[in-house]
């Protein structure tokens, strides 16, 4: 009585488990060289790719912006610059 229903539950996995198996590899890591620009503030070098030029120089307004404020609040200046590294995707950052 029990191999009756054990059969069935077997013969519905091994094609599945079977399937899985022609897909292996196909998801390797595949690098690429990433070249990218550089914007200089006063306080930040902003690293981005040339396409997203216009998204790097807004997000280089916004990090002097906050810098200025931040430091008069809080009464602390950077000794040196701080990098910030812009990605064109969650894909390329990974």
């Amino acid at each position: 009585m029990r191999w009756s229903f054990l059969l069935p539950a077997v013969l519905a996995v091994g094609p599945v488990a079977g399937a899985h198996a022609q897909y292996f590899g196909q998801n390797k890591v595949q690098y690429h060289r990433l070249n990218f620009s550089v914007v200089q503030t006063e306080h930040f070098d902003v690293y981005f790719h040339a396409a997203e030029r216009d998204a790097a120089l807004a997000a280089a307004r916004m990090a002097e912006r906050a810098y200025a404020r931040l430091s008069r609040l809080l009464n602390h200046e950077y000794r040196e610059r701080q990098p910030i590294i812009l990605y064109a995707s969650h894909a390329e950052f990974q």
